[in-house]
């Protein structure tokens, strides 16, 4: 078995970048408890999430929020998609991060350059 911890994972399907953000929108209307809450928070108007999470639902041909006027309700089904896509999205977050760190710690060979009697008197009193 190959140990590489860099070796590629083969994806079956590709997501989309709004494939993710429906999963995005789903997981905070779901953890805000409603639309209303979640497009708040998520800054993006309220009639497009709605609209986001149908295509969710098209795309998985699948009720996952049963919704009316004064009712909010997850189904059993979207209460099963809820943690991986929670899983998915943290992962995505981890790998942002990761880069972001790599970037900002220094990295390589420094140099410095400094007079000869100074580099003598440095190193005749460490050793």
């Amino acid at each position: 078995m190959d140990e590489n911890p860099h070796r590629c994972v083969e994806i079956q399907t590709a997501m989309s970048v709004n494939e993710l953000n429906d999963r995005r929108y789903f997981t905070a209307v779901v953890a805000h408890g409603g639309y209303s809450a979640a497009s708040r928070s998520l800054g993006i108007a309220r009639s497009k999430l709605s609209i986001r999470i149908q295509k969710l639902e098209d795309e998985l041909s699948a009720r996952l929020i049963e919704r009316s006027t004064r009712n909010f309700h997850v189904t059993e089904i979207g209460r099963a998609l809820y943690e991986p896509c929670v899983a998915i999205l943290q992962a995505a977050e981890d790998a942002r991060n990761a880069v972001i760190s790599a970037q900002e710690r220094p990295q390589g060979l420094a140099r410095l350059g400094c007079p000869t009697p100074f580099v003598e008197l440095v190193v005749t009193r460490t050793v």
